[in-house]
């Protein structure tokens, strides 16, 4: 079965720019370690323009585990996730199990 992760990113207020350089230093690590995020800004609907929404769809739960073990392992990713908190305000993740 195939799932879709979705974050929901609230962007500190005035960051939006900062904050969409920060993201773009993460793609280097994603596409190494096969991580393939699609990523939206929020334009009409219950978020606001500072709402940054990511997705990566996965063929199975252990996949993202797997993927999400080695980037929480990788150095560059730690450092880069430590420097969260000067651009995002608020976060949630949500798991949805695609239909057929």
């Amino acid at each position: 079965m195939a799932f879709v992760e979705r974050s929901i990113q609230r962007t500190r207020a005035g960051k939006w720019d900062e904050f969409m350089a920060w993201e773009r230093k993460f793609e280097p690590i994603h596409k190494r370690l096969g991580v393939p995020k699609r990523h939206y800004q929020c334009i009409w609907g219950e978020h606001d323009l500072n709402t940054h929404i990511w997705e990566i769809e996965w063929s199975s739960l252990a996949e993202m585990e797997a993927a999400w073990t080695k980037f929480g392992a990788d150095a560059e990713a730690q450092s880069l996730t430590k420097q969260a908190s000067t651009f995002v305000e608020s976060e949630r993740r949500e798991i949805y199990a695609k239909l057929p």
